[in-house]
């Protein structure tokens, strides 16, 4: 149609919109519940795997933990240089078996734990909050860790509390830096942290995958890299049993939304059918002398398409504002804007095509029939 037809078809629809308010109020409300039924119901859904998925991509999710089972350690510190090489991997950070460390200042001093560790410290998990980070022989003291040494400041000189302690051989060790321990490495947020001159055979190696999905490949080819000959000595601790019991809960909540939004879909392209065909057969005689006047069987369509279309969208909008608040409030989930705009979408395409039947019959009706006088 030109534009100036356009215009004119489009007028006549909002004309008839008005002169027929309960076929618009009822096609209106019909695509409102719809819309407003799939946020309830699909919405909520969509809002529990997106919270899923961002809670398995967390750091404390995508860490991997490499054990060895004796107390005294035994993996080859050089291990955690080797598995920082693999793809997917942010960091690796190995530790020696832990060891009490003493205030060197203050005599008879509450033994403290501390560990050394060998790697770069990943700022993404730890932060050094004062002070510098350590260079061998020298150790650097978390809030909780300088409270138990008796440091006022992340300052001053610690000692092994016992001589007879194999892990490190440095006598003492100058404390040069406070830290503060992210959620990843909770389980070491109380240490001291210790640099050594001389390499330490290691316990356990935290390694963080930069993806969820990673984590099984990663830790395939790290126990490999860790030089331990029987990897019966290792255990491993990650998210890899959450990793696909949460694939399981994505699948079953996107197979239960896509039934819930299709059941909800066709009851209204149903019910929005049922409406729009009683209004044509109420109309029949205004269409007939339509089509008898000359006017094309695609202006007749165009305009029951559009006499559906209009409140549709109205419906839609209001469908759609009330159900993103109603998830605001109920459930505490946003959804995304692409799921924000495809519901309305949908809804006005399945009204659309609820709409054609109706359209079909006002524009292929015969006028001659329609017009006769009995």
């Amino acid at each position: 149609m030109s534009g100036p037809n356009s215009r004119r078809v489009i007028r006549e629809a909002i004309n008839s919109a008005n002169r027929r308010p309960w076929r618009t109020l009822t096609v209106g409300l019909a695509v409102l519940v719809m819309c407003l039924s799939v946020f309830i119901t699909t919405g909520q859904s969509v809002g529990v795997e997106r919270r899923v998925r961002e809670q398995m991509e967390s750091e404390s999710a995508r860490l991997i933990s490499i054990t060895w089972r004796v107390m005294d350690g035994g993996i080859d510190p050089s291990a955690v240089e080797r598995i920082n090489t693999l793809t997917g991997v942010e960091w690796a950070l190995g530790r020696s078996p832990a060891l009490d460390l003493t205030n060197y200042g203050l005599h008879g001093g509450n033994p403290c734990p501390a560990v050394a560790v060998v790697g770069e410290l990943p700022p993404q998990a730890i932060g050094v909050t004062t002070g510098r980070a350590a260079l061998a022989g020298e150790a650097m003291v978390t809030a909780a860790a300088a409270n138990c040494l008796g440091l006022m400041q992340p300052a001053g000189t610690v000692t092994p509390a016992s001589a007879r302690q194999t892990v490190v051989t440095e006598p003492v060790f100058a404390v040069v830096g406070g830290l503060d321990v992210g959620e990843a490495l909770a389980q070491i947020a109380n240490f001291t942290f210790l640099r050594t001159n001389e390499p330490v055979s290691l316990v356990e190696i935290f390694i963080q995958a930069d993806e969820a999905r990673n984590i099984p490949a990663i830790t395939e080819a790290a126990l490999r890299l860790t030089g331990v000959p029987d990897l019966i000595d290792l255990s491993v601790t990650s998210s890899e049993a959450m990793l696909e019991l949460n694939a399981i809960l994505e699948r079953e909540l996107a197979a239960n939304s896509r039934i819930i939004a299709a059941v909800v879909l066709a009851a209204g392209m149903g019910f929005t059918g049922l409406a729009l065909a009683l209004s044509v057969g109420a109309q029949r005689r205004d269409f007939g002398r339509r089509r008898a006047l000359g006017a094309s069987r695609s202006l007749l369509m165009s305009l029951v398409l559009l006499e559906g279309a209009i409140p549709a969208l109205l419906g839609a909008i209001a469908g759609t504002s009330i159900g993103i608040i109603t998830l605001a409030l109920l459930h505490d989930v946003t959804p995304d804007l692409a799921f924000a705009l495809s519901v309305p979408a949908l809804a006005l395409i399945a009204v659309l095509i609820a709409s054609i039947p109706a359209a079909l019959t006002a524009a292929y009706r015969d006028p001659v029939a329609i017009l006769r006088v009995p």
